[in-house]
């Protein structure tokens, strides 16, 4: 079974080189204790939302990831609403689309090389 550190690692080459949001200036990953990555809080989540889906499209992925992970974020508002969402900070949802493919591509390369397939 791939790790959530395997996963991270893939989104990590993957998805943060691309992110605009968790480098500093010299192209270093920042993460601290109050403010951590929401890819790195909720990865158990958001590992179990891509999953559970197996789709040619990303509508059945934003599903899942809406109730598995945003259901438990403390930027959603009680109406439903994201502020931060709509405004387009927040990463999990601008790169979901990696996110999904590193998900998936970690998963298929564990069980290449661990059941022959």
């Amino acid at each position: 079974m791939v790790t959530d550190q395997q996963y991270f690692e893939a989104i990590e080459k993957k998805v943060f080189r691309a992110c605009i949001d968790e480098r500093d200036g010299a192209g270093n990953l920042r993460f601290n204790t109050e403010d951590q990555c929401i890819i790195k809080r909720f990865l158990p989540q958001i590992v179990e939302a891509v999953s559970s889906v197996k789709s040619d499209t990303i509508d059945p992925y934003i599903e899942e990831i809406r109730r598995k992970v945003c259901s438990q974020c403390e930027y959603l508002k009680p109406d439903g609403t994201c502020d931060v969402k709509e405004r387009a900070d927040c990463c999990l949802d601008r790169y979901l689309v990696m996110i999904v493919r590193a998900i998936e591509e970690a998963g298929q390369e564990y069980h290449s090389r661990n059941l022959g397939n």
